[in-house]
């Protein structure tokens, strides 16, 4: 009679073991997504960016033009003005944000391109503090009228997030290959460390990209709540993650991304 076979002892605790439970596991090999799937998302992000931005229309005719425009009679009947808000064009950014992680994705980096490039399945946090934007803003409307009316503030926001859009998608086309939504634990034959462009004044200019947007969207929006709650936790999320995914970059580069790292600022305020 053979003795039992003693216990298995846990895997040593180490900052790579400890890192791959933290963090979204890489996908080798993008599984085959539904063709319909894909089409339907597409199709409901690309309607929601439509209509939203046919709303926001009003929000960028100066005022001089409109009244212009509206004293001209159209077969007898004049031209009425929708009011102008901001949440169409928060709306309109969030559709065209997802729309253009996949699309993004799918042309310079396909190899890696499925469903999830979608990043719509983002974590229950961002789903949520996505829909607590609308929240706020709804509410803040129906008590105080008077914070969202457009303002200079509106036009700063989102001129902050035209250009944090237009960075992040430049930085994955800047990337190619090595751009990834997902943290990679090996380190694979095209995977290269990218130092131009965008990379030669940000070591991660995707992720100072998107804190702008998300920073840019609630300035646009004048929600003081989750314009604080989006600067903080995403500042620290992003200096977690920053620091883990280092941790990774030195194993697979070693001495080169530590000359870069010392050169090259992270992109993030008060992270160097």
């Amino acid at each position: 009679m053979s003795s039992p076979s003693p216990p298995s002892s846990p895997s040593p605790v180490t900052p790579l073991n400890r890192f791959r439970k933290s963090v979204p596991l890489e996908r080798p090999v993008p599984r085959a997504d539904p063709t319909a799937a894909i089409a339907f998302t597409a199709f409901v992000l690309g309607s929601g960016f439509s209509l939203a931005l046919a709303l926001t229309v009003p929000l960028l005719i100066p005022d001089s033009i409109w009244s212009l425009v509206s004293s001209i009679e159209m077969q007898g009947r004049r031209l009425i003005r929708l009011p102008t808000s901001a949440l169409p064009a928060y709306v309109a950014a969030w559709c065209l944000f997802h729309t253009l992680e996949y699309l993004v994705t799918a042309i310079w980096n396909p190899s890696k391109v499925y469903w999830g490039s979608f990043l719509l399945s983002n974590g229950m946090a961002y789903n949520v503090a996505s829909s607590l934007v609308i929240v706020e803003y709804v509410v803040e409307s129906y008590f105080f009228p008077s914070l969202k009316t457009v303002g200079w503030w509106t036009y700063l926001g989102l001129s902050i997030v035209v250009v944090g859009q237009s960075l992040r998608s430049l930085a994955m086309i800047q990337a190619s290959v090595s751009f990834s939504h997902h943290v990679a634990f090996r380190k694979k034959d095209d995977h290269v460390l990218v130092k131009t462009g965008l990379y030669a004044y940000a070591r991660h200019p995707s992720y100072m990209a998107f804190w702008w947007w998300a920073v840019g969207t609630q300035i646009m929006t004048a929600n003081p709540i989750m314009l604080t709650l989006f600067a903080v936790l995403l500042w620290r999320w992003f200096f977690k993650r920053i620091g883990e995914e280092e941790f990774l970059l030195v194993r697979f580069f070693g001495q080169e991304y530590i000359e870069y790292r010392k050169k090259v600022t992270s992109g993030l305020p008060l992270l160097r």
